[in-house]
């Protein structure tokens, strides 16, 4: 569950403008929820995608997934991630660094986040290089280390 409602609300309490991408099964109850600061885009092509993202000031990931790409997708651009304390995003979230980190999945624990975050902006291509990790070059490099190392071990335990 995505829980976009938290978002919701604690950007409506701030003022602050939500652009959702995207349209899932509670759509519906959630503009029940919303206000004028919330737009709703729903499915949008790669290109209008890629123009929200880069007007965007922060992106907001109130799921607890295992991984989670869209978050990791933000960081690449450079867009600092306010996330879940929990799930794959303690894998890719460095505080101070690229993001910030809110403890309770409710709209309290994300206002309470949201309204310490610091004045200073964090550098986008510092931000960017955090996401490097999660590159196709570098899982390909590591899946090639791992097969690697298998033969090797396999190549000495059958040459004796």
């Amino acid at each position: 569950m995505k829980r976009l409602d938290i978002a919701i609300k604690a950007c409506q309490k701030l003022g602050w403008q939500l652009d959702i991408i995207g349209k899932g099964p509670d759509v519906d109850n959630l503009k029940n929820i919303a206000n004028k600061h919330t737009n709703f885009l729903g499915f949008v092509d790669n290109a209008t995608r890629e123009k929200y993202i880069k007007k965007a000031d922060l992106f907001i990931f109130c799921s607890h997934e295992d991984f989670g790409i869209a978050p990791v997708e933000a960081l690449a651009s450079g867009i600092p991630v306010v996330a879940y304390e929990a799930g794959g995003a303690l894998d890719y979230i460095k505080p101070e660094k690229n993001g910030w980190f809110f403890s309770e999945q409710t709209d309290s624990s994300l206002l309470e986040t949201l309204e310490k975050l610091p004045e200073k902006k964090v550098s986008p291509t510092k931000i960017s290089a955090t996401a490097n990790e999660f590159s196709a070059a570098i899982f390909h490099k590591a899946i090639k280390n791992i097969v690697d190392k298998s033969w090797k071990e396999h190549y000495r335990e059958n040459r004796n």
